[in-house]
Formats: C-alpha cells, sequence, structure tokens
C-alpha cells in the first residue's frame, strides 16, 4: 500500500477527495488529513507518507510551504497541488520543489484522479524496486565484511536507530551436523520461496531491505521511525513477520525469528553475528518461535558436560527397562536445557547415544539404524532417544542365546511391528521357507511369531495409551490393528482390561532431575 497524507483548510474538500475513489482499493492508504500546514508537517513526520495531496491556498501556512519543508527534510515523497485558480506563479514554484502535478479543483473527478495516481503508482514501485536492490547488497555487503568500518556509510545512518531481524526457516534437528558454518543447514531455498517482502511500514518501523544470507537464512533492517519502548518494536516487528508468513507459497513450510532493536550503523555487524549463534538453538525455542534475542536463556559460554559419564549411567540401565533408561535420559536432558540452553552439550549428548545405540545393535548383531525422527523440539527428541535406547534395551535382553537368523527376524518385527507383517513376508526376507522360520522362532523364543508380533504391538500401543496425546482409535492405527474394535479385543484378551481402562489405571514414571545423582 502507497501511504497518503490529505491536506485541505475546508473540511468539505477534504471529504470528497476522501470519498472520491476506493483508495485501498486502488493500493493507496490513507494515513491522516490535515486542515492546515502546521497539522500537515505534524503527520508527516510522524508517518512519513510516500504521496502528499494538497490546496495550495491555505490561510498561514500554504501548500507551498509544505512542500517547501518536505524538501528540506530530504524527503522525496510525491506530491499533488490542487487549486481553484489557475495561477502560473504557484505553478512555477510548485516545479521547483519537484510537484507532481498541478490540477486545477473544478478539473477534479475520480477519473482524473485515477489517472494521476497510476503514474504515480509506477513511478513509486520502480524507484522502490531499484533502491530495494541496492540496499540489499549493501546491507548483505556491511553485515558480511571482514572490515565493515571501511564501507561508505548510507544516508539513513546517520543518527538513525535499526532493528535487526533473522527469519529461519523451521527444519528438523540434525544430530550428525557439525554447523561449520554458523548458519548453514543445507535445506531448501528459503529465498525462493519468500516471494514478497513487506510493504506496509507502521508508525515505528520503516522497512529499508531484506537479503538472503544463505539457504536457510534472511536478513531484514528497519530504521526505527521515533523512539518507543521494547512492546511497540515487538508488536511492529511481529507485524512484519506476520507479512512474511502471508507470503510463502502455500504455507510449504514454517518460520521462526527472532531480533535486536535500539542499534546504531555500527553496532549492525556484531549483532548480526549474535543473532546468527542465537538462532542455532531452534531445538530448544521450537518452531514459528517468534521474540526479541535478550529474552532467549543462552549462555554464550557452555557450561561443561561429563559426556562420558552421562553415557556411562544410560548404559547401566538399558537392562532395566523403559522407565530406568527414562529417568536418566531425562536428567541428562533437563541439564542441559535449564535453566540455561547448553547447545554444545546437547550436541554431545547426542553423538554419545546415537554410538551408544549403534554399538549395542553391532552386539545384538543386527544392524537398525538410528531413526529419531523429525524433531522439531527438545521434547521430541528427548522422546526419541528414551525410545530408540529402551527399543535396544529390549533387544539385548531377548538376543542372549538367540541364533543371528532369530536375532535378524526380531529386529525387523520391532521395526516393522506397523507394518501387515506376516510369517511368510518375513521368511522372504531372510531367505527362509515361512513354516520353517516359525519352528525355529518357537524354538528360540519360545512363543510363536504371531504372539510375539501382537506383544510388541501392545507393549507400543500401552506406551502410547499413557502418553494421553492419542485417542484408542488412532492408538490402534499406529501399531497397525485396522479396527479399533479389534484392537480393543486383542488387548482386552492379553492385558485382562479394556485400553480405556489401562489409561485411566496407567501412572506415570516419578522420577529426581539431579544430574549430579545420576
Amino acid at each position: 500500500m502507497i501511504s497518503v497524507l490529505i491536506v485541505d483548510d475546508e473540511v468539505l474538500a477534504l471529504k470528497f477527495l476522501q470519498n472520491l475513489i476506493n483508495w485501498q482499493e486502488e493500493g493507496f492508504i490513507i494515513i491522516g488529513v490535515a486542515n492546515s500546514g502546521e497539522k500537515a508537517l505534524q503527520l508527516f513526520s510522524k508517518h512519513n507518507p510516500q504521496l502528499v495531496i494538497s490546496d495550495i491556498r491555505m490561510p498561514h501556512r500554504d501548500g507551498l510551504f509544505l512542500c517547501e519543508q518536505i524538501r528540506t527534510r530530504g524527503s522525496d515523497a510525491k506530491i499533488i497541488l490542487l487549486s481553484a485558480f489557475q495561477d502560473f506563479t504557484y505553478a512555477k514554484q510548485a516545479i521547483k520543489y519537484g510537484v507532481s502535478n498541478y490540477i486545477l479543483k473544478h478539473e477534479l473527478n475520480a477519473q482524473t484522479l485515477l489517472s494521476e495516481l497510476e503514474k504515480i503508482k509506477k513511478e513509486i514501485f520502480s524507484k522502490s524496486k531499484i533502491q530495494k536492490i541496492l540496499n540489499e547488497k549493501l546491507i548483505s555487503n556491511f553485515i558480511l565484511s571482514s572490515n565493515s568500518s571501511s564501507l561508505e556509510e548510507p544516508h539513513f545512518a546517520t543518527d538513525g536507530k535499526f532493528t535487526l531481524l533473522m527469519i529461519k526457516k523451521d527444519v528438523p534437528y540434525d544430530i550428525a551436523a557439525t554447523y561449520t558454518n554458523p548458519l548453514d543447514t543445507g535445506s531448501d531455498l528459503l529465498s525462493e520461496l519468500i516471494i514478497v517482502s513487506p510493504q506496509d511500514e507502521t508508525d515505528y518501523l520503516e522497512f529499508i531491505a531484506d537479503t538472503p544470507i544463505d539457504n536457510n537464512h534472511h536478513v531484514v533492517l528497519f530504521s526505527e521511525r521515533t523512539l518507543f519502548n521494547g512492546s511497540q518494536r515487538h508488536e511492529a516487528v511481529l507485524s512484519a513477520i506476520n507479512d512474511y508468513r502471508s507470503n510463502i507459497i502455500n504455507g510449504m513450510f514454517s518460520i521462526s525469528a527472532i531480533f535486536i532493536g535500539n542499534l546504531i550503523w555500527s553496532q549492525i555487524p556484531s549483532k548480526f553475528r549474535q543473532l546468527a549463534h542465537c538462532i542455532r538453538y531452534s531445538i530448544f525455542y521450537g518452531p514459528n518461535y517468534f521474540g526479541p534475542q535478550k529474552s532467549m536463556p543462552i549462555d554464550f559460554v557452555d557450561k561443561e558436560l561429563d559426556v562420558n559419564k552421562v553415557i556411562s549411567e544410560i548404559e547401566k540401565v538399558l537392562y532395566d527397562g523403559t522407565k530406568e533408561i527414562e529417568c536418566k535420559i531425562n536428567k541428562a536432558f533437563e541439564y542441559i536445557s535449564k535453566p540455561m540452553w547448553n547447545l554444545s552439550g546437547l550436541r554431545k549428548l547426542c553423538a554419545g547415544m546415537a554410538e551408544l545405540y549403534k554399538s549395542n545393535a553391532d552386539r545384538c548383531g543386527v544392524t537398525i539404524a538410528l531413526d529419531i525422527g523429525k524433531c522439531y523440539r527438545i521434547e521430541q527428541l528427548e522422546d526419541s532417544f528414551i525410545k530408540a535406547l529402551t527399543d535396544i534395551g529390549s533387544l539385548m535382553r531377548e538376543y542372549i542365546g538367540y541364533t543371528t537368523t532369530i536375532r535378524r527376524a526380531v529386529a525387523y518385527i520391532r521395526m516393522h511391528y506397523a507394518d501387515d507383517l506376516t510369517l511368510e513376508d518375513l521368511g522372504d526376507l531372510l531367505g527362509l521357507n515361512g513354516t520353517y522360520l516359525g519352528q525355529l522362532f518357537r524354538k528360540e523364543t519360545g512363543t510363536t511369531f504371531l504372539k510375539y508380533l501382537t506383544a510388541v504391538r501392545l507393549e507400543y500401543a500401552k506406551e502410547l495409551l499413557l502418553d494421553g496425546r492419542y485417542n484408542v482409535s488412532e492408538v490402534a492405527d499406529i501399531v497397525g490393528y485396522k479396527t479399533s474394535q479389534y484392537f480393543g479385543h486383542i488387548f482386552l484378551k492379553n492385558v485382562g482390561m479394556t485400553p480405556h481402562q489401562f489409561r485411566m489405571k496407567g501412572i506415570a514414571p516419578n522420577c529426581s532431575n539431579n544430574l549430579e545423582k545420576a
């Protein structure tokens, strides 16, 4: 929207101009009306409109005085002057101030105004596009330069205050990432999916430029129009973020953003590096996050984590079952997330647990890749590791005395229990006749393939029921039953109560959260 200020000392003339056309439909928004040159200057200083439509002859301070003051302040706003008289003296002075047009009031109608506005719209958008490209290049060079102090300051840098915003595409946490480049995550181009920059300006912020930094990050720079408190800045930046969200194609992904305000020009490169560091903590703050950098509990000197000790304590309880494993992992994750976020500690912890998983899978003689799924929050990551290490612990308890064939069979069942799995399918995968495999399976495990598959499905079903996020029908589908009725029948037969009764009776594990006692 192009912002417009209308000025005329006659009330009827102001109303006539406001109602002559549908301004918003034509891409314009009236940000104020004034009945004098003095009032017009006050509104101009506050809103910095892109177009001023003003009567020439007004008491005290006329339209030409207004033009002079606008140009004296360095503004390149478009100006249309209106007059009831064909006064060439006024017209000459208007040309001196770079007025876009001089229109007689008796010739002014909707068609005349629309024609003039269309010309102005093209001029503004053409200039804005060129200026945007120049600003993008300027900002990119400034924040990424190794010697930014040597670069020439732009006209808007003098005595100004700025807000710096960094936008990030939300992607799942990668436990294998080394992040040698503090921003690069190798994801799809965010710059191709953000198709329109924010056009509407607020009372507090003026958009200068946005520029892609890498495959996944955008930086946006705003000039602060006036002094204002943190709450006002927060609301103004949030409005800009919502513009970006609304302009992402088909809502293909979500974005998060953090910002720092009240900056002078020379601070921008160092604060950019600070934002670049902080935005890597997305696993702690989760997707669709928005907030000031100062509100993030980041300790820039991470506290030490004795990973070997933590992993050793988790390994000790691998044979003991879900509750014990969950308690140890709970303590470790709380240590690296409260009260401060410890990103390096999290990476070491994940690497240690991934190696623990692999080494015990190797010990069982099976190849099962660690799959933590798509984790956007630290709680999801924690739950994934609890499940993965609980599963490998269960396999270790079962695998003692098993042959390689049955180890592979059990591992496959645990990985694919939700599939429509049959003994014949499993035999084909292992290169054995289904009947013969069934005999081997029963001999070594003491149970049949079907009973074992049912036990595994019910084991996971119990966890999901106690989790509380899924209803009985969803649980049935997740663990591989086509109808909730059949699932309920099997559950009752094997557990001795209905899924609903089990959920009501279930007690969540309770454990201390003191890492030092681990």
